[in-house]
């Protein structure tokens, strides 16, 4: 027998073909940075703060002053809804997102804040300077924008402090003050602040100067550099809206400005109400991030704004008609400073200044106590029953549900805390 032996060839060697060299392209307009973060979509927690998840709206009635309702859920009104957002009383992680519009419940604290209100009205800001206060989540920002939503339904003037942390947290430029009320400025924050006050209150604003006020314009770049012309805006002649209008759109420093509006404002016969949120960082940071030409952290009233907040907490300075609320967080560790002004705790003369702030605790002596309480099972029910007709509450046996059985489950899950309610209802399905 033979074997097939397979036959050996070979065929001309040849070389792999050579890798094309690519280039950059080198384009006209030069090099172009790439931008860092999610492109043209946006991160989950922007989405999630700004898109409807729910487009069904159920018929509810406005918050109004002339006609709350208690245990009767609400949408915050078309009028203010807008002024709100521009003043950043809408927080990210409230699921604001899985309503319509920004829905709240009346509560025995909003008819009192409405009662307030209505004091407040006719009444200088010495006599409504407001704290207030209460556990993490129990709903501190969402009474102080019911407060704020009532007020514009009122025609009065807000300016809101959505973040007292900005002023602290050395996130921010800062520089030395022309002005004698204190050492430091903050540019940045006080345009932000400027621009979302003129936006929120335009329609407000309509009020006649009592002082003149100038400008130093700087020409722009096609003119001639340096050239400097002053815009001046008289009294009588023009209004506040005058010159907040062309302080958006100036690139100077705003400190002045910003002292001249509060002037103003104080001088005036309109409602104006100043609110603070997050004014706890102020306890909890009395000692700033910041650092003077000597390397000390600097004390935070040493900053034109906050130095602007206490002059009115004080009642060195006044609104003829309105007040002053600021608002505590739960974010910010407990400090007795607050609570030894508010009379919740006794006054200890040995206690360490991170703990206790004397100095600070006598300024807001001035301020009166309004604490937010937890929810009672009625109120739970009222907000039960409306995410249940919304659909907010995801499962496939809501016609089966014994309502009072869940409510009380819901109420001890939650412990009447409004936050932990609607986390329960839309991240937990038990």
């Amino acid at each position: 027998m033979f074997r097939g032996i397979r036959a050996l060839h070979t065929s001309a060697a040849s070389l792999a073909e050579k890798k094309v060299s690519l280039s950059f392209r080198k384009e006209a307009k030069g090099f172009v940075r790439r931008s860092k973060g999610p492109g043209n979509h946006k991160n989950f927690i922007n989405v999630s703060s700004t898109t409807l998840l729910k487009k069904s709206e159920s018929q509810l009635p406005d918050l109004k002053p002339q006609t709350l309702t208690k245990n009767v859920v609400t949408n915050f009104p078309n009028d203010s809804v807008k002024a709100l957002h521009h003043l950043g009383s809408f927080r990210k992680g409230q699921f604001n997102e899985a309503f319509p519009r920004p829905v709240s419940l009346v509560r025995d604290v909003t008819i009192r804040l409405e009662q307030i209100l209505k004091k407040a009205l006719t009444t200088d800001s010495t006599n409504t300077r407001i704290a207030i206060v209460g556990e993490s989540g129990v709903g501190k920002t969402t009474t102080l924008a019911q407060f704020q939503s009532m007020a514009k339904s009122h025609k009065a003037i807000v300016f809101a402090i959505n973040n007292a942390d900005n002023f602290v947290d050395g996130s921010s430029d800062f520089g030395p003050s022309a002005l004698d009320t204190a050492e430091y400025r903050q540019p940045m924050v006080t345009r932000k602040l400027i621009k979302k006050f003129f936006k929120a209150n335009k329609d407000e604003l309509n009020i006649p100067l009592t002082e003149d006020i100038k400008f130093a314009t700087v020409k722009s770049f096609g003119e001639r550099k340096g050239k400097q012309q002053d815009l001046a805006f008289k009294a009588k002649e023009n209004t506040l809206f005058d010159v907040l209008n062309h302080a958006v759109h100036y690139r100077g420093d705003l400190s002045h400005c910003l002292h001249f509006t509060f002037a103003q404002l104080s001088a005036s016969n309109v409602p104006v109400f100043l609110t603070v949120d997050n004014f706890t960082a102020f306890t909890q940071n009395p000692i700033t991030a910041y650092r003077n030409t000597k390397n000390n952290r600097i004390y935070f009233d040493r900053f034109e704004i906050p130095s602007l907040i206490l002059s009115y907490i004080r009642g060195d300075a006044k609104f003829n008609k309105g007040g002053v609320i600021v608002s505590s967080s739960g974010k910010h560790k407990s400090n007795d400073t607050l609570s030894v002004a508010l009379g919740d705790k006794i006054y200890e003369p040995y206690a360490k200044f991170g703990d206790f702030d004397p100095k600070f605790a006598a300024t807001l002596q001035s301020l009166e106590k309004f604490e937010v309480p937890s929810l009672n099972k009625e109120e739970v029910g009222s907000l039960l029953q409306y995410y249940l007709d919304q659909g907010i509450i995801h499962n496939e046996k809501t016609d089966e549900i014994n309502f009072e059985s869940y409510r009380d489950n819901k109420f001890f899950y939650s412990s009447g805390n409004p936050r932990e309610l609607l986390r329960s209802c839309t991240l937990n399905y038990y």
